[in-house]
C-alpha cells in the first residue's frame, strides 16, 4: 500500500477511477484532484482558479464515461462535465419553461445504455441524454409536444436495463418504460423530390464484386453507384457510364441484374431481351444484345427476361416469362447458343412451365425454378440434350 498525500485539508467524498493509475478525487471544500501515476505520481489540482466555470466547491460523487470525461456531482443545482484532454469544464444549468433552474428534491445520476446513449440526471432534475458532438445536454421528457425540461415533469430515479430500454419514476406518471429503436431499414431514393418518378421504380438490383450498387429502374436506365450511394453514372448504349440524362441510356426495362464469375454483368430486360456487359475499364463495358430471332432456333427463347443465374459448373441460366428456361453454350468464335425448347430441350414442359420468374440452385446440384405452373428442378449432372425435369417432385 502506499500513502498518497494531497495538499488539502478538506475531507475527501469520492474517488473515480478513469484509468489504471489514473484517479479523481473529488473533496468537500477544495473541488478536486487527478493523480497520475503513470506520469511520475503528478497530482493536479483543479479549483475555481483554473476552473473558473465551477458552481460549487463541494464535490459529492460524480462519474465517468467511456470517453474518459468526469462527471461531477456538487451541492449545487445541476452538473459539470470536465475534459481529460482538453481540461476545460463545462457547467450545466437546467432552467424549465419558465427560465427557472429546476429545483426538484431528485439526486445526480449518470449512465451509459446498450445503445451508446450517455444519459444525464442532474442534480435538481432535467433528465438528459449528452450530445458528445456538440457538448451539449439534450432534454428527454415523457410529455407530448416540444421535449423541454419541466417544472412540473420530475423524475426521481432512472435506470437503463441490458435491452437498452430506459425506466423512469415520474412524479406524473409513476413507473415509464421507453424503448429504442434503431432503424433498420434505410431508403435510398435517387431523386428525392418526387417519389413518383420513373427513377425511383426501381425493378431490379445488384452489387458487383467492386462493391458497387447496380439498379435497373422503370425509366429503362441502368444506375450504377458507390458504396456510399453517390452516383458513379448510367450505362449508355455504348457501354460508357455518364452522369447526364441522355436517351441513350435508355437501354430497357431491366428485371434481373447479376455478375458472373468472370465479372460480366448480366442485365435482364422486360420486352428487350439479354444484355452482357463486359468491364474493359472501370468506367467502361462492351456490351452485347441477345434478342428471339424467330429464324434461329438457337437464339433466345423470349425477350422477356426476369432472371438469370450462374449454376456452380459455371453455366449461364436465363429465365423468361414466356420462352421457359435457356442455358447458354459458348461457340469458338466468341457467339452463343441458347440452348431451349425450340432445340435440344426436347421434353422441357412448355405448356405448364413457360413463364419463369426465380432460378436458384441448392447444394447438391439441384436447380430450383419458380414458373406460374409451379416447381421446376432438376440436377445439373445432365447428360447434353437429356435434362430429367421434375415439376412439383412430379417426373415429366
Amino acid at each position: 500500500m502506499k500513502l498518497l498525500q494531497i495538499n488539502t485539508d478538506s475531507s475527501v467524498k469520492c474517488i473515480l477511477a478513469v484509468a489504471q493509475n489514473i484517479w479523481v478525487i473529488g473533496t468537500e471544500r477544495d473541488v478536486f484532484f487527478i493523480y497520475n501515476g503513470e506520469n511520475n505520481g503528478i497530482l493536479q489540482h483543479y479549483c475555481k482558479s483554473n476552473c473558473p466555470d465551477l458552481p460549487s466547491d463541494n464535490i459529492i460523487g460524480g462519474y465517468v464515461d467511456k470517453r474518459n470525461g468526469i462527471w461531477l456531482y456538487t451541492d449545487a443545482l445541476g452538473t459539470c462535465r470536465f475534459d481529460m484532454q482538453t481540461e476545460k469544464l463545462t457547467y450545466f444549468a437546467i432552467y424549465d419553461e419558465k427560465g427557472e433552474k429546476l429545483t426538484s428534491q431528485s439526486d445526480f445520476n449518470v449512465y451509459e445504455d446498450i445503445n451508446d446513449y450517455l444519459w444525464v440526471h442532474p442534480y435538481g432534475g432535467g433528465l438528459s441524454f449528452y450530445d458528445y458532438q456538440t457538448n451539449q445536454l439534450i432534454p428527454f421528457s415523457s410529455s407530448n409536444g416540444d421535449i423541454k425540461w419541466k417544472s412540473s415533469n420530475r423524475c426521481y430515479i432512472s435506470y437503463s436495463d441490458r435491452q437498452g430500454n430506459l425506466w423512469m419514476c415520474t412524479s406524473s406518471w409513476g413507473l415509464e418504460r421507453f424503448s429504442f429503436y434503431k432503424p433498420h431499414f434505410n431508403l435510398f431514393t435517387p431523386i428525392s423530390k418526387d417519389l413518383e418518378l420513373q427513377e425511383n421504380d426501381i425493378r431490379a438490383i445488384a452489387i458487383d464484386s467492386k462493391g458497387r450498387l447496380w439498379t435497373g429502374n422503370k425509366n429503362e436506365e441502368i444506375c450504377v453507384y458507390d458504396s456510399l450511394y453517390h452516383l458513379i453514372g448510367k450505362l449508355d448504349n455504348n457501354g460508357n457510364l455518364i452522369t447526364r440524362t441522355s436517351r441513350s441510356c435508355r437501354l430497357g426495362k431491366a428485371y434481373y441484374i447479376m455478375e458472373d464469375s468472370s465479372k460480366r454483368i448480366w442485365i435482364g430486360t422486360k420486352g428487350k431481351g439479354l444484355i452482357c456487359a463486359t468491364p474493359f475499364d472501370d468506367d467502361k463495358f462492351v456490351l452485347k444484345y441477345f434478342n428471339y430471332e424467330a429464324q434461329n432456333i438457337y437464339s433466345l427463347s423470349h425477350d422477356d427476361v426476369y432472371n438469370i443465374f450462374e449454376d456452380s459448373k459455371h453455366r449461364i441460366w436465363i429465365a423468361t416469362y414466356g420462352g421457359g428456361l435457356n442455358y447458354m453454350v459458348p461457340k469458338k468464335n466468341g457467339e452463343y447458343q441458347f440452348i431451349n425448347y425450340r432445340n435440344n430441350m426436347k421434353n422441357y414442359p412448355m405448356r405448364d412451365c413457360s413463364r419463369i420468374r426465380s432460378i436458384s440452385e441448392d447444394d447438391i446440384g439441384n436447380i430450383w425454378a419458380g414458373t406460374t405452373g409451379g416447381i421446376l428442378t432438376f440436377n445439373t449432372n445432365f447428360v447434353y440434350r437429356k435434362i430429367l425435369f421434375l415439376k412439383n417432385s412430379q417426373v415429366l
